[in-house]
C-alpha cells in the first residue's frame, strides 16, 4: 500500500469512527482528497528528509532542508485557494490549512516511513541500572521548528 492509499485509508477510519475535526470539515466542503493529500505529504517530507544533527552537547535536533520547505509552498498555495473559493477569507484559509497541516501531516506518513523515523538510542553508561536509554520520535516538529517552516511557506504562498 503507497502513502496515498495509506492516507485515504486513514481518512476512511476517522470518517467511520465520525471523528469531528477540521480536516473532516474541509473534506465535507468538497474539497479534493489529493489536494489536502499533497499538502500534508509535502510537510511530512520536510521531516522526512532532515538531517538528524547531535551538536557538541549532545543534543539531538533536527535540520530542515530550504528546498524540501520550498516544495511546499505550491501544494499548500493551492490548498489555500481551495478553501478560498469554498469562502474563506485569504486569513481564515491560512489560518485553517495550517492548522490542518500541523495536526495531520502525519497521517501522510507510510507506516514503515513513520516507524523509520523514532527508535531507541542505547545509553552509553553500562553502570546505569533500569536506563535503557532516550527515545526519539523525530515524526513531530517541535513548535520552534514549525513556527519557522510555517513562516518560511507563508511568505512564499502568494495569494
Amino acid at each position: 500500500m503507497n502513502e496515498s492509499e495509506s492516507f485515504k485509508n486513514k481518512i476512511d477510519n476517522l470518517k467511520l469512527r465520525n471523528v469531528k475535526n477540521e480536516l473532516i470539515e474541509v473534506l465535507t466542503m468538497g474539497i479534493d482528497q489529493e489536494v489536502i493529500y499533497s499538502a500534508l505529504r509535502v510537510v511530512y517530507e520536510i521531516v522526512l528528509k532532515a538531517a538528524i544533527v547531535k551538536n557538541r552537547n549532545g543534543v539531538i535536533s533536527m535540520s530542515f532542508q530550504y528546498v524540501d520547505m520550498e516544495n511546499a509552498v505550491i501544494p499548500v498555495r493551492i490548498l489555500v485557494g481551495e478553501l478560498i473559493n469554498k469562502g474563506l477569507s485569504k486569513i481564515n484559509a491560512l489560518e485553517k490549512c495550517f492548522r490542518i497541516i500541523k495536526e495531520n501531516y502525519e497521517k501522510s506518513a507510510s507506516t514503515i516511513e513513520y516507524a523509520s523515523m523514532m527508535g531507541m538510542v542505547r545509553n552509553n553508561n553500562p553502570k546505569a541500572i533500569g536506563e535503557i536509554g532516550t527515545y526519539y520520535n523525530f515524526n513531530s516538529i517541535s513548535e520552534d521548528s514549525w513556527g519557522f517552516i510555517k513562516d518560511y511557506i507563508n511568505e512564499r504562498i502568494e495569494i
